[in-house]
């Protein structure tokens, strides 16, 4: 045997080919096996073989013995004793020379190759590498013969990958097949054939098995069918690791050996999953085409977004999302999936027939919990993905409607909460954060939802921030350059910081020093609300030497800069230190006496509360707003007005504007003592003498006394007139500012407030009076009448004073009374007692009317200001929710439950109260709707844990009472007819917070508006449009049927009449008349869009369950099946009566205009629902698989092809007709008509029917297509239609007339009639064959 290897060994080094050759044909074949087999593992043996396998010639005993040798050495392989290495350095010499090889000996190679993977042993498995090479060689033989068949190599290797794949494979040897056919040449079905087979073993692999068999596979399905291999993984770690995860979150049960157990296995799962996620990102990279097809083909599946938000596949897209390539169609897949999931979620509270379409919806904030809980360690890549997706849904920019904000909120929502997760589980992110946060504010537009994560960021993750404190600074340094209100926003955010970081609290207050010389009005109120809010976040024990320093001047060293250099990086409370602040911040606000009229107003805003948190501080701006005070006040007792009326404003060349809010400044003085009223500092009662004397002097004010009553003509554009209505409108706010202080002062020891408020209520009523008659245009004064109205604005603090070129206009100004203060009137006045006062006190204010009107105004006017009021500030928020809440308990059971005696002593109060009262509801459910349930207790007296149902049937059966009373409907005072649409609007709010799942007092509502209906009759159409519109939305909401959109349309049709004649029963919804009718009409309209809209939303989901109907998952496809034929059933159930509403709508006369536009446009978008559906079964159905029958399809293809198709081209037949005989009547008319005009306003009305006859025909066409592809006749199903009936109307009239008239002549008036008659459809046709439908024909521009 060392002969044999030293002989072939020294003549293959040598290169003596024809003597290396010749010696091994001489050598005995039993030998040479012999050899091998004791030889082949030694070490040196790979040089051997070499040398041996180039030895062999083409004669046919070489071709023999080399099979012999290579069949030998293969077995023995197969044992296992050989290293790696070694095998592979023996195989790769072989596979060369395997095309040398006669096909049937590669044939014999082959079937042993089998042979060892049905055996499915662990071993070298050599076979993995020659059956590739194999089959490459037979592949190119023309002809081979096997099992007695001739056959070309193609043909074998067909039949031998069939053979493989009904072979049960050991899950052993599964890596090792997927890497043996990567080699092989598959054909397009062989290579998927392969990918499924190989894919239904995953199951079978260990999670240390599965990473190199996913590598393999995307290795093998490099071109196609890759998208299996990622629903596989979804299925295999959703059973390993999210399942669990859920039940763990679910179960509160104690740890036990077991968990630890499913602990261990769910970890390596996890690295399983990291290592897989790893490799396909690595595939990402190298921009392999299986990633391309694998995003491709979850464009389709966004429909149905609850499979891309599979934390599974959420995770791969984020992974893949950081491959710049990838990144952009990556994001708007998973942005459509989210922004589809919540829409969905938003609908289902909408509309009963789609929640029972949809049952379940995934929730995606544990599913991203889910991924982040994953990804805390070592995956990277998915936190960046996270980062960027985040960043994403907070650039969402808000959309129309409530819908729309709903959804752009939830999405912040969304973003917020994955940065902050991300930001918990790992800090070292947060300075990029944080940075790139920064950049979006500065740069961006809309930019509330980014300061409003770093306002969360300050409060929740402050030493984070205090971490990156350069980055809040940086922040900070742009609250001067940025618009005034983001600047708000922006102080809002870091204010919680400046506790802990004296750095970012001096940083803030010399940015305000600077934004308060800012050359924008805007920055200069912000940086004084800044200011103010500091103030109220410092914290004083002892103000002695700030309240002795308060009356001298701050032009003296500046406290601050002690106080910064003093200031160390700990988060430490110095006294001292805020003291020195506190005055050096309130001389500061000393300078905004020089400022503008709306920085003092900001100023006097914010004093109080100012003072309200720190009392301490009442003494000091006392003092502080006495010296300015005191440059107005007339000390003089005799002297009326008390007040320098002409120095507050300011007058440059021709413009006039507001110096000083008077009205502010003394309500703010009054509130602030009032405040500190206990005080014995000398301010306090010489303040006290000044403002009792300021009521007393106010209260004597006359007309003249203001010199308003010289004859000036007050709406001038002239100096003097602005000026002197100026002075006007901050007289009104003087007497209303000391009207809210003896508001406030009233106590039990207090004497003739009642008296002295009624005198200034008065004195307020003289100046409203005489602004009332500014308003009347004088003889001759015609044309400045109507400049009035556009007219351009100029601002007042407290009213709107509006400027034109020849002439002003008067508006009664805003209110300066605070929540505080409107509480305690508004107890004084509906209460039937109070503490602070007796009763014949009260009762002298409680009967004046225009109080109490002025009041409830007032009350409304703030309650508005808060609606639009955006703020994070949470003890401002707080208070504002207990005043909302005491004045709407004051509200609803003082005036609410007791309308109907309350309308006797005044209807306009009334009317203010049930709107102040709908307004606080809606502020409520807006801004605090967790404390929704609280507040609506506080309500109707009962615990906060009641059910939400039943707080709100309390309010509704209340409004419910108050809707039937019979004192409203039967006046005729215009402010009494309003309460009846006020009363309904609130019903709707009320409803609109039923939960959906609430049967009871659905049932409830909707009997009710039912009942109502059939038996009474509003004469205002507005409350009828309410009344119909809750009725239908609560009906859509809670009831599945379409019973009363039935009886609303019959109802219509017996009303406005029909264009062919039906017997209606219409004995039901008497509400419904001819006064009301046409406002009916759009509503039912809305409604079916509605309907409509959510049958498309299912039929758009139905495609995309459709196309993963055999992926594998948990249901098998049978299961899914199943539930694709209920849907269908039910989409097709929910348009037969919504085809036959329609049907019945478009047999009434509705005349040509706005209302034929709304019902041409939803049978238009009927037809297009109606043909998605078609197309929808066209895919699904087949010869053998009539899915269509199972869901009653033909049923709708036989109401809608010729049932209402009928009645549509009879509509647009009468809309021609109604169009003809409009023209005729308008041209017998004496008067001239502008033909152009005409024909435009017959355009407009008409411009929809060629539209709707191709959706028609479209419809019907692919009818025609289904049934062609089912051999099911559907075509009898669907009518022509008259666009397509050429017949010639009138035809017998026509041949009588031929019998007496000449043939020529009578030929020519049949075509010309036949033209005539045909007009329409021939233009319909034109219409609908060319590919642009909405132009209009030339013909019809003719008629």
């Amino acid at each position: 045997m060392d002969n044999i290897e030293s002989t072939i060994r020294e003549l293959g080094q040598k290169r003596k080919q024809s003597e290396l050759q010749e010696y091994v044909r001489k050598l005995d074949t039993k030998n040479l096996v012999s050899f091998i087999i004791s030889k082949y593992k030694s070490s040196n043996f790979s040089y051997v073989w070499y040398y041996l396998m180039q030895a062999f010639t083409d004669s046919s005993d070489s071709h023999k013995k080399r099979f012999q040798v290579v069949s030998t050495l293969l077995h023995e392989l197969e044992k296992g004793l050989l290293s790696t290495s070694q095998c592979n350095e023996i195989l790769t010499r072989l596979c060369p020379e395997l095309p040398k090889f006669k096909p049937e000996h590669v044939i014999q190679i082959c079937n042993f190759c089998i042979e060892c993977i049905q055996k499915g042993t662990v071993s070298e498995m050599c076979w993995k590498d020659v059956l590739p090479q194999s089959l490459n060689v037979i592949v190119k033989c023309p002809h081979i013969e096997y099992n007695d068949q001739d056959m070309t190599g193609l043909e074998y290797k067909t039949q031998l990958v069939n053979s493989l794949c009904m072979l049960v494979w050991s899950p052993s040897i599964i890596t090792s097949l997927a890497s043996m056919f990567t080699e092989m040449p598959l054909t397009k079905d062989e290579h998927s054939q392969v990918v499924n087979k190989l894919g239904q073993y995953m199951e079978k692999l260990t999670c240390q098995e599965l990473p190199a068999f996913i590598y393999q596979m995307l290795k093998l399905c490099r071109y196609q069918n890759s998208r299996s291999i990622f629903l596989r993984l979804q299925y295999y770690f959703g059973v390993r690791i999210y399942s669990r995860k859920e039940l763990t979150a679910n179960s509160d049960s104690e740890s036990t050996n077991i968990d630890a157990i499913d602990d261990t296995a769910n970890q390596d799962a996890i690295e399983a999953e990291s290592t897989i996620i790893f490799h396909i990102h690595q595939s990402a990279s190298e921009g392999i085409e299986c990633i391309k097809d694998y995003l491709t083909s979850l464009k389709n599946l966004v429909k149905s977004p609850e499979f891309i938000l599979h934390p599974f596949q959420f995770t791969v897209l984020l992974t893949i999302s950081t491959v710049p390539t990838c990144e952009e169609k990556v994001m708007e897949i998973l942005r459509s999936s989210i922004s589809r999931a919540i829409q969905e979620d938003l609908k289902k509270n909408d509309t009963c027939w789609f929640r029972e379409m949809i049952s379940s919806t995934c929730k995606i904030e544990d599913i991203i919990q889910q991924v982040i809980e994953c990804s805390v360690n070592g995956r990277y890549l998915v936190v960046q993905g996270l980062v960027q997706l985040a960043y994403i849904l907070l650039g969402i920019s808000p959309m129309l409607g409530r819908e729309g904000d709903l959804l752009c909120e939830r999405q912040w929502e969304l973003g917020k909460m994955i940065l902050l997760k991300v930001i918990k589980t790992n800090r070292k992110i947060a300075p990029c954060i944080i940075t790139s946060l920064n950049n979006h504010i500065i740069t961006g537009q809309n930019v509330l939802q980014y300061i409003d994560f770093i306002r969360i960021l300050c409060e929740k993750m402050s030493l984070i921030m205090l971490e990156n404190q350069s980055c809040v600074i940086e922040l900070i340094e742009y609250l001067v350059q940025v618009p005034g209100t983001t600047a708000s926003h922006i102080f809002d955010a870091v204010l919680p910081l400046t506790k802990i970081s004296p750095t970012i609290r001096d940083h803030l207050i010399l940015l305000l020093r600077k934004a308060l010389h800012s050359c924008t009005i805007e920055t200069r109120q912000m940086a004084v609300s800044g200011f103010l809010k500091l103030i109220k976040e410092l914290k004083i024990s002892n103000l002695t030497a700030l309240s002795q320093s308060s009356n001298s001047s701050s032009s003296g060293h500046s406290l601050l800069t002690q106080a910064s250099l003093s200031c160390s990086g700990k988060a430490t409370t110095n006294v001292f230190s805020n003291e020195a602040l506190c005055l050096e911040v309130l001389g500061i606000l000393r300078r905004c006496f020089m400022q503008q009229a709306e920085v003092r107003s900001q100023l006097y805003d914010g004093l109080y509360y100012a003072v309200c948190v720190n009392p301490e501080l009442g003494i000091p701006v006392l003092g502080m707003l006495w010296w300015h005070f005191n440059k107005f006040y007339v000390s003089d007792e005799e002297t009326i007005p008390p007040l320098q009326f002409s120095t507050i404003t300011i007058t440059k060349d021709l413009d006039v504007k507001l110096q000083e809010p008077l009205g502010k400044l003394i309500y703010t003085m009054g509130l602030i003592l009032i405040k500190v009223q206990d005080d014995d500092d000398d301010i306090v009662a010489k303040l006290r003498n000044v403002l009792e004397s300021l009521c007393n002097r106010m209260a004597n004010c006359e007309l003249i006394h203001l010199e308003l009553d010289d004859g000036t003509d007050l709406l001038d554009v002239i100096p003097e007139s602005k000026h002197k209505l100026l002075i006007l409108l901050e007289s009104l706010c003087v007497y209303e500012g000391l009207i809210g202080y003896k508001i406030c002062s009233w106590g039990p020891t207090t004497e003739r407030n009642s008296q002295q408020i009624n005198s200034l209520f008065q004195g307020y009523t003289r100046l409203m009076e005489f602004s009332k008659n500014l308003t009347k245009s004088k003889k001759g004064d015609k044309r400045k009448q109507t400049n009035d109205s556009r007219d351009s604005d100029q601002t007042h603090p407290n009213g709107t004073l509006k400027e034109n070129p020849t002439r002003n206009s008067f508006k009664k100004p805003n209110t300066i009374l605070d929540f505080e203060t409107l509480t305690r009137m508004l107890s004084l006045l509906h209460n039937p007692t109070v503490s602070w006062t007796t009763p014949a006190e009260a009762n002298i204010l409680k009967t004046k009317c225009e109080i109490h009107q002025h009041i409830m105004e007032a009350s409304l006017q703030l309650v508005k200001k808060l609606k639009s009021f955006k703020t994070e500030d949470v003890r401002y928020k707080k208070m504002c929710f207990n005043f909302l809440t005491d004045i709407a308990g004051i509200l609803y059971e003082r005036c609410i439950v007791r309308l109907d005696s309350f309308l006797d002593f005044d209807t306009l109060t009334a009317s203010l109260a049930l709107e102040c009262f709908y307004l606080i509801l809606k502020v409520i459910g807006v801004h605090y709707k967790p404390k929704f349930s609280l507040f609506l207790s506080s309500l109707v007296n009962k615990s906060i844990d009641e059910d939400l149902s039943n707080l709100l049937q309390a309010l509704i059966e209340t409004y419910q009472k108050l809707f039937i009373l019979e004192d409203i409907e039967s006046s005729s005072d215009v402010e009494i007819k309003k309460l009846l649409l006020i009363i309904m609007n609130t019903i709707t709010l009320l409803s609109s917070h039923i939960p959906p799942t609430n049967n009871s007092l659905s049932n409830k509502l909707l009997e009710w508006l039912k009942n109502f209906a059939n038996k009474n009759i509003i004469s205002n159409k507005q409350v009828v449009s309410s009344l119909i519109s809750l009725l239908f939305s609560t009906q859509i909401k809670f009831k599945n049927t379409t019973i009363l959109y039935e009886n609303v349309v019959c109802r219509l049709s017996s009303i406005l009449g029909t264009i062919n004649e039906v017997e209606e029963n219409s004995d039901e919804l008497i509400l419904i008349n001819e006064a009301n009718a046409l406002t009916v009409f759009p509503l039912l309209c809305n409604s079916l869009k509605t309907l409509l809209d959510d049958v498309d939303w299912i039929i758009i989901r139905l495609k995309s369950k459709f196309g993963m109907i055999t992926y594998p998952g948990e249901d098998n496809p049978e299961r899914r099946k199943e539930y694709l034929k209920s849907k269908e059933r039910g989409v097709c159930c929910q348009l037969c009566p919504i085809i036959t509403i329609l049907g019945t709508m478009c047999n009434i006369k509705v005349p040509p205009g706005t209302l034929s536009e709304m019902l041409l446009k939803t049978v238009t978008h009927l037809y297009n629902s109606l043909n998605g559906l078609t197309k929808y079964f066209l895919a699904r159905s087949s010869k053998v698989n009539l899915v269509f029958q199972g869901a009653r399809f033909e049923r709708v293809v036989k109401l809608a092809g010729k049932q209402l198709s009928t009645v549509v081209y009879d509509y647009i037949t009468y809309i021609e007709e109604f169009n003809k005989q409009k023209t005729q009547n308008t041209q017998t008319k004496k008067k001239s008509v502008n033909s152009d005009l005409l024909k435009n306003k017959v355009l407009r009305e008409t411009r929809l029917i060629p539209k709707v006859v191709y959706d028609i025909e479209q419809f019907g066409k692919s009818v025609i297509q289904l049934s062609n592809k089912t051999q099911v006749d559907l075509g009898k199903l669907v009518g022509q239609g008259s666009a397509r009936d050429f017949r010639i109307r009138g035809l017998l009239e026509v041949l009588a007339q031929a019998k007496s008239n000449d043939g020529n002549n009578t030929t020519a008036n049949v075509s010309t009639e036949s033209e005539t008659s045909m007009d329409v459809d021939e233009n319909v046709l034109e219409e609908t064959s060319s590919s642009n439908s909405p132009t209009v024909s030339k013909k019809r521009r003719k008629t």
